[in-house]
């Protein structure tokens, strides 16, 4: 019982002079790059396509940085993220590059790849494609948003939906977030991001 604990400083440096501890972190590394390489290779027929448009990327990542977007580029990346051979990491990460006010003119494509699921998305990811929706989201698009937050059939991939709902202005998206609270899908969400705000308010005042 009276044995010295040891400090957090001990700890590291015991550790770092354990070989099998070392070992292991040799071998997680080791495996961390080795799925950067995969994945490197998995989208070099994007980062080609965005090259060959003038793009200079080392690879889809680059776009996730806040690198300024342009048309050309949100056209590529809509094309390939319909690709069923890219893992889904890959379009994951193209879905977040999208949602940019960039995108705006390709909204209905948007639209089309969380509506109708026409990039195949596993449901693990298909709430990112709502994700690119907020981002390209614009107030000419509130018909759309709403028909969308409303439909069931979506699940809980709407759950992003609900912060564009909450920014807009139209009375129609109060009325909507007020509605959903019994929503067996994403009420859960409504009424946490209620508490939320009753908290700020609260310590706001």
């Amino acid at each position: 019982m009276n044995e010295k604990r040891k400090t957090a400083a001990e700890l590291i440096a015991e550790l770092g002079s354990d070989p099998e501890h070392q070992a292991m972190l040799a071998r997680k590394e080791e495996e961390r790059k080795q799925l950067l390489e995969e994945r490197d290779r998995a989208a070099r027929p994007i980062v080609e396509a965005l090259r060959a448009a003038g793009v200079n990327v080392q690879g889809v990542a680059d776009l996730l940085d806040g690198r300024k977007l342009d048309p050309a580029i949100i056209s590529i990346l809509l094309e390939h993220v319909k690709r069923l051979e890219y893992p889904d990491q890959i379009r994951e990460m193209l879905l977040r590059a999208l949602g940019s006010p960039v995108a705006r003119p390709y909204w209905d494509e948007l639209v089309a790849l969380f509506e109708q699921n026409a990039a195949h998305l596993p449901p693990a990811i298909h709430y990112v494609a709502a994700i690119a929706l907020d981002g390209a989201f614009s107030h000419e698009a509130i018909d759309d948003l709403l028909r969308l937050v409303k439909d069931p059939r979506l699940g809980h991939a709407r759950a992003p939906l609900l912060f564009t709902l909450k920014r807009s202005k139209d009375p129609r998206a109060k009325m909507l977030l007020l509605e959903l609270r019994d929503d067996p899908s994403i009420g859960g969400e409504v009424k946490r991001m209620r508490r939320l705000d009753r908290k700020r308010d609260g310590a706001a005042g």
